[in-house]
């Protein structure tokens, strides 16, 4: 999970630049489908420009970047195989 935090994390503070502002925020929460699965929901925000919806579909795909030559793609692809296996859910970038 060390490695899910750094890469959403990182991904924050290069999207809001130097006078931004990154916000996380936790709480215990449940899986509504399943209501006896309880877990923790962890939220991160930021006050960056935001993603596109075309870019929003596509950003958990292994090499897709916005980031140019500067990115390889592959730090939320990582993230998001790390929280399914541990039986994560719930990834809405907004």
């Amino acid at each position: 999970m060390r490695q899910v935090f750094s890469n959403i994390v990182a991904n924050a503070l290069e999207a809001v630049g130097e006078n931004g502002r990154v916000v996380l925020h936790s709480l215990m929460s449940r899986d509504w489908r399943a209501p006896e699965k309880r877990g923790v929901r962890i939220i991160v925000a930021d006050d960056g420009q935001g993603i596109s919806p075309e870019q929003q579909k596509q950003i958990w795909k292994a090499f897709f970047t916005t980031k140019g030559e500067k990115g390889t793609g592959l730090g939320l692809w990582v993230s998001f195989g790390i929280v399914q296996k541990h039986h994560g859910c719930g990834w809405l970038p907004y």
